[in-house]
């Protein structure tokens, strides 16, 4: 992880996540996924943010996506556009799921969409 932002706070995951990582095959990573929505209304914009699995490689050969430290050693990338985020809060990865369907999801101080469209200001 020659490109890791080390001024960045570590993303941190809980136990019940890291358990779902450690079931994941050794060529994938966590990416912080980012995707602008623009819809065909007033005040059309949102945005699309959520931990998926992507392979390693992909994600190191994607400029738009950095990797960051996870407190845990787990690999984890984030868009770019996020960066700005993680300067200012804290960002921490759990799992959520019924029965034996689970899935990463991302708890943070702030709304983390919100953020992304309005900034600091809300």
């Amino acid at each position: 992880m020659d490109r890791a932002m080390p001024f960045l706070e570590p993303i941190s995951f809980s136990g019940e996540a890291l358990t779902l990582c450690a079931k994941r095959a050794p060529g994938e990573a966590v990416s912080i996924y980012y995707r602008e929505i623009q819809a065909n209304t007033c005040c059309g914009i949102a945005v699309d943010i959520r931990p998926i699995w992507e392979k390693k490689a992909a994600l190191e050969a994607d400029p738009d996506y950095l990797p960051v430290e996870s407190r845990e050693g787990v690999p984890i990338y984030v868009h770019r556009s996020l960066v700005p985020f993680l300067r200012r809060h804290s960002l921490r990865i759990a799992a959520k799921g019924w029965g034996r369907f689970k899935w990463l999801r991302i708890e943070s101080d702030v709304d983390i969409e919100k953020w992304c469209i309005f900034g600091e200001g809300i």
